[in-house]
């Protein structure tokens, strides 16, 4: 699960087409990272999940990092005026932290809410608690 940190911030400061065109790219970031079974959507607001079928959590962990890191630098170059705009990525592994995909999304939503209280522009990896829902 990934969120924009301070998402309102940018429509605030910069307008809504920024805030439009922030979202575009990173999905673009997401999208140009995924392999062929991955699936990339936008969950809401300025949420997306990736879902990773096939990758053990290290793998999914350097993806996610991957696609931070990746976004901040595009971000950087392409809209130097919302240049400290970031990421925060909650991971969440099946089976984990759950063999439903509600569990693991709840797993992940927890991690996504670590990250972000932890500082923002991070990955958090979910408790390796299963959880059965």
């Amino acid at each position: 699960m990934i969120d924009i940190d301070h998402f309102k911030k940018v429509n605030d400061k910069f307008g809504h087409k920024t805030g439009d065109d922030v979202l575009q790219l990173l999905a673009k970031v997401m999208t140009d990272e995924r392999d062929n079974n991955d699936i990339v959507c936008r969950y809401g607001g300025e949420e997306f999940l990736i879902l990773l079928p096939h990758h053990p959590s290290e793998q999914g962990y350097q993806k996610a990092e991957h696609i931070r890191i990746q976004y901040e630098r595009e971000v950087a170059a392409r809209f130097p005026e919302a240049k400290e705009n970031s990421i925060s990525i909650g991971l969440a592994t099946s089976p984990n932290n759950g063999i439903s995909f509600d569990a693991a999304y709840q797993a992940a939503d927890k991690a996504l809410y670590a990250a972000k209280h932890s500082g923002r522009n991070r990955t958090i990896m979910a408790d390796a608690t299963p959880k059965k829902i």
